[in-house]
């Protein structure tokens, strides 16, 4: 009887074997999703686009960016955890995903998902409209200690990684800021440019074009040396504050996906990297582009998560 329960599990288990071998040699035979947990107009979005642009020159099928944003990014985490695990949603994921289980926001974690590999890193900056009186980090803060709790500064979202990045700043200096969330880095970006708020918390990338068009100003950059593209910008170390925080984007898929069907994704992602257009993208936009495979990337979020649950309840976010 045990022989034959033996055999009945091993063959289940050949063919279950079998049948996700047979299917990521398939795969895909029709379009996938790339699911942005952000609006349009963000770092994300961007960077997404350029993924599935360069994606779909690689597969027999085109990849094709949805937008589900909310809940900073747990609206569309959800959906891409929940999603079937066949490799034909993928999600873009960003600190936000480590960050919101510890602030209550949302219930999806890093554990709900298998990586592919993190394509992207960034940091943070404060940043203010070309006409703002504040013309240096020194003279922002000194105007935020003399008026505490009166000056908006901008983030995207309630528990977004640019929210954590103003509140480590107040932290870090002695601040009480007033913090003004917003659905995503683009419609900050319009809050700043149209005088509702006083300063923005975001990654320099972001606001490139802003920057290059004389509209905004970046006052520092959370970042160990100067951000490549704005070499004029100090670094917060520089100013004696010990302030280092970034943004990151990842693909990553349901944890129950074949992992041969996620060997096939990491591949593509190692193509889009390498592809010329893809970097001529990023290059244009400064977004930073690094390259780390499913391994390596599961070690990083394995790392984080550590972090931000011990930075997070320290920082004392309000929501």
């Amino acid at each position: 009887m045990k022989l034959r329960s033996f055999v009945q599990l091993a063959t289940c288990a050949l063919l279950t074997a079998a049948a996700s071998l047979a299917s990521a040699q398939d795969f895909p035979n029709k379009p996938i999703e790339l699911l942005v947990a952000f609006p349009a107009g963000g770092g994300s979005d961007a960077l997404a686009r350029g993924i599935a642009d360069s994606a779909s020159k690689q597969l027999p099928q085109p990849m094709i960016v949805v937008n589900k944003p909310g809940a900073a990014g747990t609206i569309g985490f959800a959906e891409g955890a929940n999603a079937k695990p066949d490799g034909y949603k993928v999600t873009m994921v960003s600190p936000e995903l480590l960050i919101t289980p510890y602030l209550g926001i949302g219930k999806v974690t890093y554990q709900d998902f298998k990586p592919v590999g993190r394509i992207n890193e960034d940091p943070c900056t404060v940043a203010v409209q070309v006409n703002s009186p504040f013309r240096t980090i020194e003279a922002f803060i000194s105007h935020v200690k003399a008026n505490p709790t009166k000056v908006n500064v901008a983030n995207s979202g309630a528990g977004s990684i640019n929210h954590v990045c103003a509140a480590a700043l107040e932290d870090k200096a002695g601040l009480k800021i007033n913090h003004i969330p917003y659905l995503g880095s683009g419609p900050m970006i319009n809050a700043l440019l149209g005088d509702q708020v006083d300063a923005a918390v975001i990654s320099p990338a972001e606001v490139n074009s802003f920057v290059k068009a004389g509209k905004m100003r970046l006052l520092a950059v959370m970042s160990k040396a100067r951000a490549k593209g704005f070499e004029d910008v100090p670094t917060f170390r520089e100013r004696n504050i010990d302030l280092v925080m970034s943004t990151w984007r990842g693909l990553v898929v349901p944890k129950a996906t074949p992992d041969a069907i996620v060997a096939r994704l990491s591949d593509v992602l190692v193509k889009v990297n390498a592809d010329p257009a893809y970097q001529s993208i990023l290059e244009r936009q400064n977004l930073g582009r690094i390259l780390e495979n499913r391994e390596q990337f599961a070690a990083f979020l394995k790392e984080g998560d550590e972090q931000y649950k011990r930075i997070v309840p320290m920082l004392q976010m309000s929501k």
